[in-house]
């Protein structure tokens, strides 16, 4: 008898632990941007994106958070930079940039990391807000 209330208690405990890690599986795979003032927060905003879910999905969630993320955050909206070379210009590089991190797979995140640390931003940060 005490083996069988043994073996519930921990058919029990394991039921209630697998429970918990789903859950935190699912709420823990997304990961929601701020809305940008500027296109240096924009970066930022896209870099969170792909490095957030990185860190914490692992590899079998990645793409999911990702797009998830990426959809939230949209495509910087370059047209309303039009007279501003500068800005414009440095939108359009985010913009690859954001790309990069929309379609990036788990294992190859370095490749956005060198695109985004080459991004010649304004210093004003031109805003989009």
């Amino acid at each position: 008898m005490k083996a069988a209330l043994a073996s519930s208690a921990f058919l029990l405990l394991t039921l209630k632990t697998a429970a918990l890690l789903w859950t935190g599986h699912e709420t823990g795979s997304k990961h929601f941007p701020m809305t940008p003032d500027n296109l240096n927060e924009y970066r930022d905003e896209a870099d969170g994106c792909m490095t957030w879910c990185a860190a914490k999905t692992g590899p079998d969630c990645f793409d999911g958070c990702r797009d998830k993320c990426s959809k939230h955050l949209g495509a910087p909206n370059c047209p309303i930079f039009k007279g501003n070379t500068k800005c414009m210009d440095a939108c359009l590089e985010v913009k690859k940039f954001y790309e990069c991190t929309r379609t990036v797979s788990y294992k190859n995140t370095l490749d956005c990391a060198i695109l985004r640390n080459g991004l010649n931003l304004p210093k004003e940060g031109c805003k989009i807000n």
